[in-house]
């Protein structure tokens, strides 16, 4: 299991992660099970979280309690007997958009996804030299390709938008932001909210989502917009208002152990001016449009 940590100020934080999340079919009934094993018992403030890639629980506090409860949350994981695989979330219009867009990976080797292997921790001081979670031994497990689905793509919802493909990079995630702030700048109505999204899919691809909830009469002047803002390349005074910052403190923690859990290193790679561009090639070149139904 990967310990990553650094002295950083403020109260103490600790977080284990596992390479296991929605992309893998995972349900939210890990969380369940661990919010019913501590419903009376006091505990650090934190909390959990189950997202595309990776399924974690975060708690900051005194750190001798900080440290145990995530030894409990562990010890709660290994003998879980709840089928951690299925359907059990209620999908947002994004989730419906990639359901109906891509097809689900085949599933990597039965369970196993709660395991030494497959988890790291970071926390916000030297750990413990006699450190160590009580979760069984495993392998980390990799991320599934995913494959775009062969049929015409119909998701039901009041969006006017785009639905791209582009490598995951710190370019992608600019780059959408890029595009968000252009097309709210676009809409002359005050109801009409832009909204951007960049997913990872799986190591290398992202899913871009841009556009915003509109009337059915509305949706042809929002993808005329759309085609302006993703026409235009990208200029410097533009990436200088969305550069994103390098993860700092608990933020590269995290950042560091999450790339370790998908056999990666941390991205050191700049967003500038031709990295954005060649994103915004990628997006005009997969877009799929999405209208209002």
């Amino acid at each position: 299991m990967r310990v990553i940590w650094a002295d950083e100020p403020g109260p103490f934080t600790a977080k284990l992660l596992f390479r296991v999340g929605a992309h893998d079919g995972l349900t939210l009934a890990p969380l369940r099970v661990v919010e019913r094993a501590f419903w009376d018992v006091t505990r650090p403030a934190g909390e959990s979280s189950a997202g595309r890639l990776f399924t974690s629980w975060q708690a900051e506090g005194d750190r001798e309690e900080v440290l145990t409860h995530l030894e409990l949350v562990a010890a709660v994981l290994a003998e879980m007997p709840y089928p951690t695989r299925g359907t059990e979330r209620s999908p947002s219009f994004l989730d419906r958009l990639l359901h109906a867009r891509f097809e689900a990976p085949a599933e990597i080797a039965g369970d196993g996804w709660f395991t030494r292997g497959n988890a790291a921790v970071w926390m916000s001081g030297e750990p413990p030299a006699d450190f160590a979670l009580p979760l069984p031994d495993g392998p980390r497990k990799p991320v599934a390709p995913i494959r775009p689905r062969a049929v015409p793509l119909r998701v039901e919802g009041g969006f006017a938008a785009v639905s791209a493909v582009a490598d995951w990079s710190p370019a992608t995630r600019v780059a959408v932001e890029l595009l968000r702030a252009r097309l709210g700048r676009a809409l002359p109505w005050p109801a009409l909210v832009a909204e951007g999204v960049a997913t990872r899919l799986d190591i290398r691809l992202a899913h871009v989502f841009v556009g915003c909830h509109c009337p059915p009469r509305a949706s042809r002047y929002v993808h005329e917009r759309l085609q302006e803002v993703l026409a235009a390349p990208p200029t410097a005074p533009e990436l200088a208002d969305q550069r994103e910052p390098a993860p700092r403190g608990l933020e590269r923690l995290d950042h560091e152990a999450r790339h370790a859990l998908l056999g990666l290193p941390p991205r050191t790679d700049a967003a500038g001016v031709d990295a954005v561009a060649a994103v915004l090639e990628a997006v005009r070149d997969t877009a799929l449009v999405l209208s209002p139904v």
